[in-house]
């Protein structure tokens, strides 16, 4: 698809909460253990369409990347926990590698609200509940917002180290803006989430 000209979707990119329908980012105090970030990808105008997984538009999402800022420091950066960064890819562009993303669906190794990963609806209507729905989602679920600035997600085995003071934290006491950015296989970059007028409206949170 890369190589092949093809309409560009117009996605509709937004992060929710466990119930799949209020929008936002739960963060649990005191913040020591692993919380889950969830976001659908999903192709817009496709209601009612007949037979289900088939689609007007094409998915043809290479790279997804969920970016938090302090607003007070200004810079989004990738969100890093004690396993992985927010940053999940098909590897569908040449000389990129897939990266968190599912390789075959009966395996069950799909993202889900404890696994960082991504979970596949559209085109797989046999895991899709009740029916097919036009989106993928992608779960980061190694968010600590106490996580030690200094943690290392390379070292895989250690335990996570928690700040002990604010200062100390990666994540320190702030108002914080979380967005996400995804990049389809000719690298256009969309934006979410997005208002009713098509304006970037990151998600806040304290």
């Amino acid at each position: 698809m890369q190589l092949y000209d093809h309409d560009e979707p117009d996605y509709s990119i937004d992060f929710f909460l466990e119930d799949d329908e209020t929008e936002g980012v739960a963060i649990v105090y005191p913040g020591i253990t692993e919380e889950t970030i969830q976001l659908h990808v999903e192709i817009g105008d496709q209601n009612n369409i007949n037979p289900t997984n088939r689609y007007t538009s094409i998915m043809d999402v290479d790279e997804v990347k969920m970016l938090i800022t302090n607003i007070s420091v200004g810079d989004y950066q990738r969100l890093e926990g004690p396993h992985f960064e927010s940053e999940f890819s098909h590897g569908a562009r040449l000389g990129h590698n897939r990266m968190r993303m599912s390789l075959n669906i009966p395996n069950g190794n799909v993202g889900n609200w404890n696994l960082t990963h991504m979970q596949p609806f559209a085109y797989a209507g046999t895991n899709a509940p009740n029916g097919s729905f036009p989106r993928d989602d992608y779960y980061f679920a190694d968010f600590v917002t106490r996580i030690h600035r200094d943690d290392d997600p390379t070292e895989a085995n250690t335990p996570t180290r928690i700040a002990d003071t604010p200062d100390m934290a990666r994540y320190n006491d702030g108002v914080y803006q979380i967005k996400a950015v995804v990049t389809d296989v000719r690298g256009n970059e969309h934006e979410g989430p997005k208002n009713a007028d098509d304006e970037l409206e990151p998600i806040e949170f304290t």
